[in-house]
């Protein structure tokens, strides 16, 4: 199977799912701003830290428009990455903490409270580029550890991830077109009374914009579609995303020393 074939298949799960989700599961419609910060810098020429600084605010039934109406989550997500080749990046996630408020209508069980959750992860991506743009996939595997039933009682599974993205720089300008569809699998003792592996998928299609050097920030429309752990139930989410990245953030400083000294 080639590249543009798992694309194909990818793009249909994402938007045939919806259909076929709608008829068999229980479903609610939610408008949502995701904003992140991402600190980033070099240890190696080949190992690089990052740190994800996460919030997203979500609608109500009555404020369908008011993305920031509610707050949804916050998380604090760090990341190593190794550049094993020139197309080939590992990477690991020594600690990642979520506290997520579940969408409307909320469970009975879980009323207004947060559900925290520990995650661990592993990933490779693999990036080609050709004339006028790149092409990348992206796999990756979590490890996930959240308090679903009660407060302080963590209960375990995985969940495996399958992105593919396309970036195309315009010519004579600090702008990049991003599109990427990935599609998110789990299983374990979390999930295990779900009538599906399938847990989310996610569309998405946006820019990004270097303000000044090593400043870069990024405006995204993503579509998701994901199944509630009980499998009963699916939302449907508009999301904003919001990213800024500052990049070198340490060494840059370093390298303007180094050259006044000169």
């Amino acid at each position: 199977m080639n590249k543009f074939s798992i694309v194909f298949i990818l793009c249909t799960i994402g938007l045939g799912g919806d259909k076929l989700y709608a008829q068999s599961l229980t479903r609610y419609h939610h408008n949502t701003f995701w904003g992140r910060i991402v600190l980033s810098d070099k240890i190696s020429d080949k190992l690089k830290w990052e740190l994800y600084l996460q919030d997203r605010t979500q609608n109500d039934e009555s404020h369908a428009a008011n993305i920031f109406k509610h707050h949804q989550l916050t998380s604090y997500w760090l990341w190593l990455h190794y550049q094993a080749t020139k197309d080939l990046r590992v990477s690991v996630t020594p600690f990642c903490y979520f506290n997520t408020i579940q969408l409307f209508p909320q469970p009975p069980e879980v009323g207004n409270r947060g559900i925290k959750e520990y995650r661990w992860a592993v990933q490779a991506e693999q990036t080609q580029k050709l004339k006028n743009f790149s092409f990348a996939n992206r796999y990756g595997v979590e490890y996930r550890l959240r308090d679903l039933e009660r407060p302080g009682v963590y209960i375990p599974n995985y969940r495996v991830r399958y992105r593919v993205k396309f970036e195309r720089p315009l010519k004579s300008t600090p702008v990049t077109l991003i599109v990427y569809d990935e599609i998110f699998l789990e299983f374990g003792r979390a999930v295990r009374n779900s009538s599906a592996v399938f847990n989310q998928n996610r569309l998405y299609a946006g820019a990004s914009y270097e303000i000044v050097k090593n400043v870069k920030f990024s405006l995204a429309y993503m579509y998701i579609l994901q199944e509630r752990p009980t499998g009963k139930a699916i939302d449907s989410i508009n999301a904003l995303w919001a990213i800024l990245t500052f990049d070198n953030l340490f060494s840059q400083f370093k390298k303007d020393i180094n050259n006044n000294d000169k």
